[in-house]
């Protein structure tokens, strides 16, 4: 049992190290792709620009572009604001992941730089509804925009209609509401997550000499892009061979909580005496684990 634990570690410790570094180059471009994004909506409120504006095609007809044009600059001079009036709020997953903290550093530099308000906040759990009343809340204040990395694909776009109706612009942070794409005003991703999920799973099962049982330890059920990383492992093992000798036993569901993603990787262990490897989409896991 000893020297299976402490095999297990190694590979653990091993993608622990795989991660953090894919992780520092994701960082980088995060900060940058949120700094953008977040100046970008600044602007727009700044300008006056209408909320849907942004998405709009380009239209073929000449003269419909001037009437429209001329319609748009009308509402722009009516709606604009000064920096100082613009507010920004970004919903976080759930409170306390060091993953996130360039998210906000970079939001809070872009946006105070502007002459804006930056606000932040999260919910105490990473439950798909936990967010719900954090919209609710930007809401009543009057923000002018909601940035959120949402815990859900489908729980939340009801609460996003209203703050658009009410006219705050929704942009998805470090994850989307995949297949709800219309529910928000745009989704700024810190890096290509295919990519990152199918060189990290190479890594973890090279780590393995790819045989043998392993589990992942996910955050909870539902989250997307958890969800979307333990697909990318199931598609890679179903279409490449050399994955062949390798055996995805389970999912294990740590809430994103350092002592349940613990208590789950202690569980698996016991449970299953002949697991070789535990991989983790994220980094509350990894850590947890290791």
């Amino acid at each position: 049992m000893n020297r299976r634990c402490s095999s297990i570690k190694k590979i653990i410790s091993h993608e622990k190290q795989i991660n953090k570094k894919i992780r520092r180059i994701a960082m980088k471009k995060r900060t940058l792709s949120v700094v953008l994004g977040i100046c970008l909506l600044a602007a727009a409120m700044v300008s006056g620009c209408e909320k849907k504006g942004v998405e709009q095609s380009p239209k073929s007809d000449s003269s419909k572009q001037e009437e429209e044009q001329g319609s748009t600059d009308d509402k722009a001079e009516g709606s604009a604001k000064s920096a100082s009036d613009v507010t920004v709020r970004y919903i976080c997953l759930t409170k306390g992941i060091p993953y996130f903290d360039p998210i906000i550093e970079g939001m809070k530099d872009s946006v105070e730089k502007a002459g804006a308000t930056f606000q932040d906040t999260a919910p105490d759990t990473s439950d798909a509804t936990a967010q719900i009343p954090l919209i609710e809340a930007a809401i009543q204040d009057k923000v002018d925009v909601i940035c959120i990395s949402p815990s859900d694909p489908d729980a939340l776009c009801a609460t996003f209609d209203k703050a658009r109706d009410a006219g705050i612009i929704v942009l998805c942070v470090n994850d989307d509401v995949t297949g709800n794409e219309d529910r928000r005003d745009g989704a700024v991703m810190s890096t290509d997550y295919d990519v990152l999920g199918k060189e990290n799973f190479e890594a973890f099962a090279e780590s393995m000499n790819y045989e043998g049982k392993f589990v992942a330890l996910s955050s909870k059920t539902g989250t997307p892009f958890q969800e979307n990383q333990m697909q990318i492992y199931r598609d890679m093992m179903a279409e490449d061979e050399k994955y062949a000798k390798m055996e995805f036993v389970d999912v294990l569901y740590g809430d994103d909580e350092a002592t349940k993603s613990l208590t789950e990787a202690e569980a698996a262990i016991q449970k299953y005496p002949e697991l070789k490897g535990i991989i983790s989409p994220t980094t509350v896991g990894i850590v947890a684990a290791a």
